[in-house]
């Protein structure tokens, strides 16, 4: 364990000690053993660099960060280092995936004064948390590496720290004031989000927005390969899901914009959405990108044909590509799109999966790197080493010539290996082939002589042989066992939209994904929820004793709008009113604690635990907002910030737009529970965002999602039946019956004997409808504040027009 003796404010001699054997994060506990005297993130390590008026080294980094890795092989573990670090900074190791919070602030600063961004990132700030100097990897002081996106890259890391301490030594005056002056600036940039007309009467964005958006994506597109950028090429499914919105706009399916947005989109402007989507997704099942041999998509590809990945899994891109796939076959109809949704089904429900945690939740991410085989117990990991073969290994795995030709074919597989030495600087990929698919089942029949049901017999064959080797021979790589809420509730959401398409087609399979989705909300209610305060955790971890330990901080934005989307869905599956009822508490909980005084959208993070609070007012009339503040006017802390400002996310991009997400929320709760101020917090939402919408709508693909719905009006058909414990199958049954076709614009509820009396009380619309007296169930079609019963043959029309 690191120690160091430390000079206080008065000359006494204090000791840093590593302290991070406790952590809930994997990855900031990895770090445990390295001679620098790493420090938490928290109140106390903030105070002792005021205490003793040190510069913070901030280091922000992840479990499955390939860099993040080599830089703490090369300095963390350097002695030289470690002694700078640990006599003249304050030392603080953060995982970006717990503390997103952290990460977006000081993300903002260095992509603002380096021109580019990435992890690890590494972060020079005074004890009043404002940042001098950042950038992201930095070599050692004896690297051999290639200084990949390093932020000066004639200099080494030690040569960069010494030159920090010096500044601070000889010139701190200038630099505390540069650094408040570049806050100054942060804080500015953080307003996004207040820059919309305020009110609840703001005229409401055009849907020509959706084409502005569509022409970016048309000029950014690649007809090549697919996908909207050169490399690395990244498969940011928000904008994924938008163009198959777009694209499949008038479908009578969930997925897909109103008909209405056909007509104003156009024609021609809706097919070409459709065709980019639909070759960028099957272009990716077909790449490297995809483990072809397992399950699963990794992070991104380093080519522009997605061939050559960078080798780490997420759970929130899995998670988000179940959706997307999803929609694509409801939409398409393709059976290769369908392929990929089987996979990713396995990959986040299979007992065999390395994030499947055996306990409910999924966890974060699988590394990059792993050692080549299982007898080198000791080495440098290398990236890929788990996905990649040899034709010699090839040869070795597969039963005959004939399963070895069409493998090799299939997947790209040729003797001097795949991987261009221009993508291996290290020569990591020396011989080694990433697989891909370059030749179909159809091509290589043709090709070989073959009939095609056998080739795909050889083909699944030697897909399994190839799976069982590298399970038996090569160890896997790292799992951080982090469960995230956030990324847990994307995964649920992607689980109940392969539900929704698998649910006439394989049942089996469908109720496989149900189930899994079930398990995951069921244990972070158990796990990470807590009922007396009505408030969420962020991440539980699993530690290395086999005990569980959550994590001590709020969850974040992000984390309440995924997992309130994902209740809702699982209510609208299930018909099960115990997720709608959470759905609804965790939203007051935004309300009351995220919220802006404004009402003007959400923050990232909760209000100070220590800020003076306000008495919210009583809800306010049908429409008005002017009086209800859930949030205090004013917060003031009592203690010095743990965070130096508070960001309103508005744009999509991995992840989807934590505020676009919530607005989408209140406006389906809204309907739901007929709650005009959700409906109102929903547009006030969004008219927060509105200038930079009109500036850069293809940055708000979710904001333009909500908008679509705003203006066409959702509506809730309400089943009221005297069955007790209805289930979800049983509704969907009985919808089917009376040719209810549950599209974008439709969401459904039951009233059902025995199970709904928190929602007949919640939704006042429904408290006085009961079945028929002579038992017959009753279809309510309710919208615009009312409801009518649905007739006998009558069929609920798409909108025309808005």
């Amino acid at each position: 364990m690191a120690t160091s003796k430390a000079p206080t404010g008065n000359d006494s001699a204090a000791t840093l000690t590593n302290r991070l054997a406790e952590s809930t994060s994997p990855y900031v506990r990895g770090h445990k053993d390295n001679p620098v005297a790493w420090q938490e993130w928290n109140e106390s390590t903030l105070n002792l660099a005021r205490k003793l008026d040190r510069l913070i080294f901030l280091s922000i980094g992840y479990s499955a960060c390939h860099w993040c890795h080599v830089m703490e092989r090369e300095s963390f573990m350097s002695p030289e280092v470690a002694a700078i670090l640990n006599e003249s900074f304050i030392p603080i190791k953060v995982d970006r995936e717990s503390r997103p919070d952290i990460d977006e602030i000081y993300m903002n600063y260095v992509t603002a004064t380096t021109g580019s961004g990435g992890w690890p990132l590494n972060v020079f700030i005074t004890p009043d948390l404002d940042p001098v100097f950042g950038g992201t990897y930095w070599p050692g002081p004896n690297s051999t590496s290639f200084p990949r996106l390093a932020a000066a890259e004639s200099l080494n890391f030690l040569e960069v720290s010494e030159r920090v301490r010096d500044v601070w030594q000889m010139q701190r005056q200038k630099c505390l004031q540069s650094a408040k002056d570049i806050s100054a600036q942060l804080k500015s940039f953080a307003e996004e989000g207040t820059h919309g007309p305020h009110g609840v009467d703001a005229e409401p964005l055009e849907l020509d927005l959706l084409d502005e958006a569509l022409n970016h994506f048309r000029q950014k597109y690649d007809k090549i390969n697919g996908g909207f950028s050169h490399a690395p090429k990244f498969p940011t499914p928000p904008n994924l899901g938008y163009l198959l919105a777009l694209g499949g706009s008038g479908l009578s399916t969930s997925f897909s914009y109103p008909k209405v947005v056909r007509s104003i989109a156009g024609e021609d402007a809706c097919v070409q959405a459709l065709a980019m989507v639909e070759h960028t997704l099957v272009a990716m099942s077909r790449g490297g990108v995809r483990d072809l041999v397992g399950h699963g998509f990794h992070r991104y590809s380093v080519t522009p044909d997605w061939s050559l990945p960078h080798f780490e899994k997420m759970l929130y891109d899995n998670g988000q590509l179940l959706s997307v796939y999803s929609a694509a076959f409801s939409i398409t109809h393709n059976p290769e799109i369908l392929g990929v949704i089987y996979s990713l089904i396995e990959y986040l429900t299979s007992s065999s999966s390395s994030i499947v945690s055996g306990v409910g939740g999924l966890f974060s991410s699988e590394d990059a790197d792993s050692l080549p085989n299982k007898s080198t117990t000791s080495g440098e990991k290398r990236e890929g080493a788990y996905y990649v073969f040899s034709r010699k290994e090839l040869a070795a795995i597969l039963p005959d010539e004939q399963s070895v030709q069409l493998v090799a074919s299939h997947f790209n597989i040729v003797p001097d290996g795949n991987v261009d030495q221009t993508n291996d600087p290290h020569d990591e990929f020396l011989g080694q082939n990433v697989l891909s698919v370059t030749a179909t089942p159809s091509k290589l029949a043709n090709d070989f002589g073959h009939n095609e049901e056998d080739v795909v017999k050889i083909l699944k064959k030697g897909r399994s042989l190839l799976s069982e080797y590298r399970d038996r021979e090569r160890p896997r790589p790292d799992t951080d066992t982090k469960i995230v809420v956030g990324w847990n509730a994307l995964a649920i959401k992607g689980l109940l939209d392969a539900y929704t398409v698998l649910v006439g087609i394989d049942e089996a399979k469908a109720k496989q994904a149900l189930s899994a989705a079930k398990k995951i909300a069921s244990f972070i209610k158990e796990e990470l929820w807590d009922p007396t305060s009505l408030s969420l955790k962020r991440v539980w971890s699993l530690m290395p004793n086999g005990t569980g330990k959550k994590d001590e901080n709020e969850a974040f934005l992000d984390d309440y709008a995924y997992l309130i989307q994902a209740l809702i869905s699982l209510y609208e599956t299930t018909f099960e009113s115990q997720w709608l009822q959470w759905a609804d508490q965790l939203q007051v909980r935004l309300n009351t604690s995220f919220l802006s005084p404004d009402n003007h959208a959400f923050y990232s993070t909760p209000k100070p635990s220590n800020s003076v609070s306000t008495t919210p007012s009583e809800k306010p009339n049908v429409g008005d907002l002017s009086s209800y503040n859930p949030t205090p006017t004013i917060t003031i802390s009592s203690e010095a910030p743990t965070l130096p400002l508070r960001l309103k996310p508005g744009t999509d991009n991995i992840e989807p737009s934590a505020n676009a997400i919530t607005a989408q929320n209140l406006l389906s709760l809204a309907t739901l529970l007929e709650d005009s101020k959700y409906a109102s917090l929903a547009a006030s939402t969004v008219n927060a965002f509105a200038v930079e919408i009109v500036q850069h709508p293809f940055l708000f693909v979710n904001m333009l999602n909500q908008i679509v719905r705003s203006q066409v009006g959702l509506r809730n058909v309400t089943l009221v039946t005297s069955t007790p414990n209805i289930t979800g199958e049983e509704v969907s049954a009985i919808l089917k019956q009376n040719d209810i076709t549950r599209d974008s614009r439709t969401l459904v509820s039951c009233v059902s004997s025995g199970q709904d009396s928190w929602l007949k009380q919640r939704n006042e619309l429904l408290r006085d409808i009961k079945p028929k007296e002579n038992g017959k169930d009753v279809i309510m079609i309710c919208e615009n504040g009312s409801c009518r019963e649905l007739q006998a043959g009558e069929k609920l029309e798409d909108k025309d027009e808005l």
